[in-house]
């Protein structure tokens, strides 16, 4: 009867521990749950941010491509008015020269004109 008993006792305790075993995997795994949804929320919300700082950085970058960018353009087009200049200056230097071979030949060709006027009177 003692065994009996006894017997009895331990598949009640086994009995007890399965529940308790059976509640705290419950526990734990409701645990388990909210923390893989926290971890959802909290990872969510780093996505959003590491979004929002690339974007940021992207738009850094894009401003500074395009302050680059407006720099050298005011570069060419310095260049290319003091190239401009440059030319238009020679051309100016050139014509300036053919005008005087010019004034010269005809200051010549005057004077022998009236050298002649002068050797026929």
């Amino acid at each position: 009867m003692m065994e009996r008993i006894e017997s009895e006792v331990k598949r009640s305790e086994q009995a007890r521990r399965r529940e308790v075993e059976k509640k705290l995997a419950a526990e734990r795994e409701q645990e388990l749950q909210r923390v893989r949804e926290e971890l959802a929320i909290r990872w969510r919300e780093d996505d959003e941010a590491m979004r929002a700082v690339h974007e940021r950085d992207l738009a850094e970058q894009m401003e500074h491509v395009v302050q680059q960018f407006e720099a050298e353009r005011k570069v060419w087009h310095a260049q290319s008015a003091a190239r401009h200049e440059r030319e238009l200056a020679e051309r100016l230097r050139v014509l300036r020269a053919e005008l005087a071979v010019e004034k010269e030949a005809e200051i010549e060709r005057v004077k022998q004109q009236y050298e002649q006027e002068i050797a026929e009177a």
